[in-house]
């Protein structure tokens, strides 16, 4: 449960408030910062205006002329310096008190600084002063209430809805507590850190001190007109007569009873719709704003070596939806799935910015230079179109490393074989040729001079002209045929293999069953042949797709250690029913 204090210690502090949020803010960038602590003011009452500045001022600070308002107390300024963590902070402070003494909206023109030679200037300001006792247009008359300040509409899916919850009080609060929210079920919901500082704001005639109590970001994950129920608040309010305290310290003394009021704000309508028809083939699913920034870790590589992609994309959109660009590569370059090594959310301008950074892996398999370029849309809520986003031309040198360099027909890495193994190549021939001359003549011999027994020359005449018996003849065992083997069929796989030794054997097989298909020498096979010999063919694009996409993953978990997205026992399964496909 939620809970804020609204009583005169909060009050007290709210200076202390806005002192520690301009000492976080600065130090960023030498910017001149202004704030002002109210949006409107009843005619005489008196407002700050405060300039923060991360640094010493080394030259003159030039405030504005504060048109048409009058100067209560001139100009304060200050100096602070803090050391935290052992980093230097310092900041200069110029503040002034104001007042406004007829009603209408004034504008306070840029005040500037000089530092460092070099002229600073601050964003203008704004002011409404009104007249005691005007009523507004359906405004609110309640000393407490809660108004719902709903951003960024219409709505598409994955758009980000700002909503804050906004307390308004003109008493002294001793205790708020949040007591029903909607569930947000068609939504997605994160929270956005609320600001700590209050301001003041006329309603009615009447000066309140608003607080958001409740910032949320809502991104609708489907079309269509959801409801959102109100925010039930539970508030401490001043007993009995119910007055303002005139100063600080008759707020901080004062020995103020409280009751327990319920109040709610409104509820409102969010209506989300469908994307519009057609949705380009790049669509990162971001709807909102988008950036992207794109970086690789090396341009000359060889084909030994694999290069780091990285793709940043930031912008205000439901994180969740994004999807990796699609990287459309030149071929003999290999592209590993995409893995996010950063993924954040934080708080920009009232608003959730995320940020996320995916790499990838991509490996050459031929020496040359790449030209590519990264591309991805996204849905600008604000134009209700399509951007695209597209990085620089992005340029890759290749040169061959110590691997074998097979082109498609395989003639080159023949010749360098031939020229620098000819010695070697040569003597080995000569054997084999030696070996099968003697192989071959005694078959020769064999064939002109069959076995038979070697007779003693004492043997009589007779026994060596004994006509042949009529029992049929028994042949030898040696002289029978072998066995023709039986081949082995495709995708047999070693029983009992598990990890890598699995995936290795399932793509060796896939290989070789290929290899068949397509009459492919072994030497000169590789995966952008195939593919390119699929698609002449005229099978099944999706099918072809499949299997690139199959291929991929399994080299991803076989080489660069990424896990798969289904269980191992199912490699073997998806490869059989892809080639059925084919």
């Amino acid at each position: 449960m939620n809970r804020f204090r609204f009583n005169a210690v909060w009050q007290i502090s709210i200076p202390v408030f806005l002192s520690i949020f301009f000492f976080a803010q600065a130090g960023h960038a030498q910017d001149l910062k202004a704030h002002i602590d109210a949006k409107e003011v009843l005619v005489g009452h008196t407002f700050e205006v405060k300039y923060e500045f991360p640094d010493y001022v080394d030259g003159a600070f030039r405030p504005p002329a504060f048109k048409g308002l009058e100067v209560v107390k001139g100009m304060s300024r200050g100096n602070s310096v803090s050391i935290v963590n052992g980093r230097k902070t310092v900041k200069s402070t110029f503040s002034f008190t104001l007042a406004g003494m007829n009603p209408g909206i004034y504008t306070i023109r840029p005040a500037a600084v000089t530092y460092k030679g070099k002229k600073i200037f601050s964003k203008p300001l704004t002011i409404k002063v009104v007249s005691p006792g005007k009523q507004g247009k359906n405004q609110p008359t309640d000393d407490v209430f809660i108004q719902t300040v709903v951003l960024d509409t219409p709505a598409y899916p994955g758009s980000q809805v700002n909503v804050n919850y906004v307390l308004f009080t003109s008493v002294s609060i001793a205790d708020v507590s949040i007591q029903k929210e909607d569930e947000y079920q068609a939504f997605i919901v994160r929270d956005i850190p609320i600001d700590e500082n209050g301001t003041y704001q006329v309603v009615n005639g009447k000066q309140y001190l608003t607080q958001s109590i409740k910032h949320v970001a809502l991104y609708p994950t489907q079309a269509g007109r959801v409801k959102v129920k109100p925010l039930v608040v539970q508030v401490e309010i001043p007993s009995g007569k119910r007055h303002t305290a005139r100063s600080l310290i008759e707020q901080f003394f004062s020995s103020t009873q409280y009751q327990t009021a319920i109040i709610q704000s409104d509820g409102f309508d969010v209506l989300t719709h469908n994307f519009p028809a057609p949705i380009p083939n790049n669509f990162s699913g971001a709807s909102g704003r988008l950036e992207m920034e794109t970086s690789i870790s090396e341009k000359n590589i060889t084909t030994d070596d694999a290069v780091s992609l990285k793709v940043r994309l930031t912008g205000i959109s439901n994180p969740t939806a994004i999807k990796a660009p699609i990287l459309d590569l030149p071929d003999h370059l290999t592209s590993f799935p995409a893995k996010v090594i950063q993924d954040t959310i934080r708080s920009r301008d009232g608003q959730l910015a995320f940020s996320k950074t995916y790499e990838y892996l991509l490996q050459p398999d031929k020496a040359g230079k790449y030209h590519f370029k990264i591309k991805t849309s996204y849905f600008d809520v604000a134009t209700q179109s399509y951007k695209e986003l597209q990085s620089e031309d992005i340029l890759l040198t290749v040169t061959q490393g110590s691997a074998v360099d097979l082109d498609e027909t395989g003639e080159e890495a023949n010749a360098k074989l031939s020229v620098s193994s000819k010695p070697f190549l040569w003597g080995i021939l000569g054997l084999l040729v030696v070996l099968f001359g003697i192989f071959a003549w005694k078959r020769s011999h064999k064939d002109i001079f069959p076995d038979e027994p070697q007779t003693a020359p004492t043997q009589p005449l007779a026994e060596k002209t004994k006509a042949p018996s009529t029992a049929p003849s028994t042949t030898k065992k040696e002289d029978l045929p072998a066995p023709t083997p039986k081949k082995k069929g495709h995708f047999d796989i070693t029983p009992g293999l598990t990890g890598k030794p699995l995936l290795r054997e399932v793509l060796k097989e896939t290989e070789r069953y290929f290899e068949d298909q397509f009459n492919i020498p072994h030497a000169q096979f590789n995966k952008e042949r195939l593919f390119k010999t699929l698609e002449s063919q005229n099978l099944p694009p999706q099918a072809i797709h499949e299997l690139k996409d199959w291929w991929m993953k399994v080299e991803s978990a076989l080489y660069a250690n990424m896990p798969l997205p289904y269980d191992e026992s199912k490699v073997l399964p998806e490869i059989k029913r892809i080639v059925s496909l084919l």
